[in-house]
């Protein structure tokens, strides 16, 4: 671990989070993995065939996968630190970034395991995604490959994620970044992402080159799979949803009592 430091992205799914982990992995000296699932292999509920699968995307192979994890100690937050170091070494030379020294993980399931929660909070740089509530679920609502039971699975981890978070977002290594702001002023924030996880700014996440294992940001919106090049930035993401919503959806997220701490907090109005 000696030289490595850790950040962790850990806010809820539909915020912009894969968007975000793309543009820190885009940093020469940032490796910033996807969802690896690591946390939910090596920590309950044990969820190793998607870790697998997740790690493939990653462009490990499988016997690459297996000897990360070999002799691993479960439910060890330490043995957990020391799979990212283990982890890195191999992606420098996969995602062909010698020099990057800084390792993060988009994990917006941690809030499953509070004691990961507090040790993260405790001890390494957090990157906490939010985007406005309506557009969150707005999104789970519209998804047209999910069903019932998803949607409202969906909508329930969104809420305890954030409450489970909710008493460490005022701490100096948590920042909250909005989805928001990222896509509406990317220079600005991400500068100011940057700074938090300690490494000079860069544009390189707004050029449009090819990067390697483009699947593993998760979602085409951030990234063309094909070619693996940026998607622009599309400001009209903001607000399209407030237009799209039915009044008794509208209605339901603004009766919902952790969506409205949520936006006071975040100072988001739902009209």
């Amino acid at each position: 671990m000696l030289g490595l430091k850790l950040f962790f992205i850990a806010g809820p799914l539909r915020t912009g989070s894969s968007l975000l982990s793309r543009c820190l992995d885009d940093h020469p000296e940032v490796l910033c993995f996807c969802e690896s699932e690591a946390n939910r292999t090596l920590m309950r509920p044990y969820l190793v065939v998607l870790h697998f699968l997740r790690m493939q995307h990653h462009g490990f192979s499988h016997s690459e996968t297996a000897q990360l994890l070999n002799r691993k100690s479960q439910n060890c937050v330490a043995t957990l630190m020391n799979w990212y170091a283990e982890a890195a070494k191999l992606a420098k030379e996969k995602w062909r970034r010698p020099d990057a020294h800084v390792v993060g993980d988009k994990s917006p399931d941690c809030f499953l395991i509070p004691e990961l929660v507090a040790s993260l909070a405790q001890d390494h740089r957090i990157l906490y995604s939010i985007r406005d509530p309506g557009a969150i679920f707005r999104s789970i609502v519209r998804s047209p490959d999910s069903t019932t039971q998803e949607m409202h699975q969906r909508w329930a981890d969104f809420r305890k994620n954030y409450e489970v978070w909710e008493p460490y977002l005022e701490r100096e290594n948590v920042s909250v970044v909005k989805y928001e702001d990222l896509v509406f002023a990317p220079e600005i924030t991400m500068q100011r992402v940057y700074s938090h996880v300690g490494v000079p700014y860069s544009s390189r996440f707004l050029e449009p080159f090819s990067r390697v294992h483009p699947s593993r940001f998760l979602w085409k919106t951030a990234i063309n799979w094909e070619t693996g090049i940026r998607n622009d930035f599309d400001v009209s993401k903001i607000d399209f949803w407030r237009n799209d919503l039915t009044p008794d959806e509208l209605d339901f997220v603004r009766k919902d009592s952790v969506a409205t701490r949520f936006r006071e907090r975040f100072e988001y109005e739902l009209s």
